[in-house]
């Protein structure tokens, strides 16, 4: 009489199966991290972006209200949508690094000022309203903005 034993052990189905959950479970973090990558890319341009305009807006709210920098030059921005558009701008600086050098090779933002100098208020000589565009382009090409905005008054 013959004695049949039994081994215990995983089948190849069983060690598929497995392999297989596994691989599904892999594929899903793998893309929740390249999620997350992009994710803090974004955070860390727009938070330089915004230091950027930020440090732009303090050093013209410290120059004098009748400062050359300070100018209205191209009236066609004056407007409310205008004042926040990068496409009519008074002053334009490019390739602005995390610094805020501008034209250097590793820049990839743009800062954009627009002035509005309130010529359609009763006193139009005591008021000034400021805008700083910094922009950029993320990895999937799309244009990126942080504005910041504030009003002068003399």
């Amino acid at each position: 009489m013959k004695i049949i034993q039994k081994k215990s052990g995983f089948t190849m189905i069983e060690v598929m199966l497995a392999m297989l959950i596994l691989s599904v479970a892999l594929l899903g973090l793998a893309r929740i991290s390249s999620t997350v990558i992009r994710g803090n890319a974004f955070s860390s341009n727009f938070t330089t972006a915004t230091a950027l305009a930020q440090d732009k807006l303090e050093k013209l709210s410290n120059l004098d209200f009748d400062d050359a920098a300070l100018n209205d030059a191209n009236t066609g921005n004056n407007s409310a949508t205008g004042l926040l558009s990068s496409t009519i701008s008074d002053f334009q600086e490019t390739q602005v690094d995390v610094n805020g050098v501008a034209n250097t090779p590793d820049g990839i933002f743009t800062r954009t000022l627009n002035i509005w100098d309130r010529t359609d208020l009763a006193n139009p000589a005591t008021r000034k309203e400021i805008s700083v565009i910094v922009s950029w382009q993320d990895a999937q090409g799309d244009t990126k903005t942080s504005i910041i905005s504030t009003t002068r008054v003399n």
